[in-house]
């Protein structure tokens, strides 16, 4: 975990939490609002990677996160655990933490360990 320390950071933190949670709260149901629900993402997506810091902090599951909502609409299991995972990262966000893969990972299986 990396704690956000600086002003730009702190802020990064935020922006990044109110975007996700915007994300997680707007479901997709249809290919109408799938197709809205990746163009927010991208806009997040344009954001982490403008900010080398904030990106080098973002792990591999909240990558997938941004863009596997299609698959999440398909498999109701898969969307519960990138769920479960995105509840976690938004926890330690709202704390101003950043939470690495590994710390990720272990919410879905203690043993696990990480690509990131």
């Amino acid at each position: 975990m990396v704690r956000a320390e600086s002003i730009q950071m702190i802020e990064s933190a935020r922006r990044l939490f109110a975007s996700l949670l915007s994300l997680r709260t707007f479901r997709p149901t249809d290919s109408a609002s799938l197709k809205a629900w990746y163009a927010k993402a991208n806009e997040l997506v344009l954001m982490i990677r403008g900010d080398q810091e904030l990106c080098d902090l973002v792990p591999i599951r909240i990558w997938q996160y941004l863009s596997d909502a299609d698959m999440r609409l398909e498999e109701s299991c898969y969307a519960e655990a990138q769920d479960i995972l995105l509840r976690k990262y938004l926890s330690a966000l709202e704390r101003g933490e950043f939470l690495t893969g590994e710390e990720l990972d272990r919410e879905l299986d203690p043993g696990s360990r990480s690509f990131d």
